[in-house]
């Protein structure tokens, strides 16, 4: 089986190239902004959903994996990038080859203890998926 990008959404990236689902890794890049943060909290929760089922706002599909990106020291974020692999296998694709969208909940907080200020975004990445013979 394997997957490959044709649009990203926002700051994540996905690598362009199709990548075979027996490594059950999808290459997730964040790129961070120019301004150094600390964040106290942030995760991110990924999802997996057919493209035709996609169209609302609120879909995340299927759940594959959180990541707690300051337990990988990713929390500190400034200029640059770095990339996290998200576990998909072909049971997860449950409409089989075609178009999907990798959904990606990030919940972060930052402050100081006692007013730390919460937020949450979701970005989107459309993938099609071809399972080899």
């Amino acid at each position: 089986m394997q997957f490959s990008t044709f649009a990203l959404t926002l700051s994540l990236l996905a690598s362009p190239h199709p990548h075979s689902l027996d490594a059950a890794a999808f290459p997730v890049t964040f790129v961070t902004g120019s301004t150094k943060v600390s964040f106290r909290d942030l995760t991110v929760s990924f999802g997996v959903v057919a493209s035709d089922s996609a169209n609302a706002t609120n879909i995340f599909g299927t759940p594959l994996v959180n990541v707690d990106l300051v337990s990988l020291g990713k929390s500190d974020t400034g200029p640059g990038s770095f990339e996290v692999s998200v576990p998909i296998t072909q049971a997860q694709l449950s409409s089989g080859p075609g178009s999907y969208v990798l959904t990606a909940a990030v919940v972060r907080a930052v402050g100081n203890p006692g007013s730390y200020v919460w937020r949450a975004d979701q970005f989107t990445i459309p993938f099609t998926a071809s399972f080899a013979e």
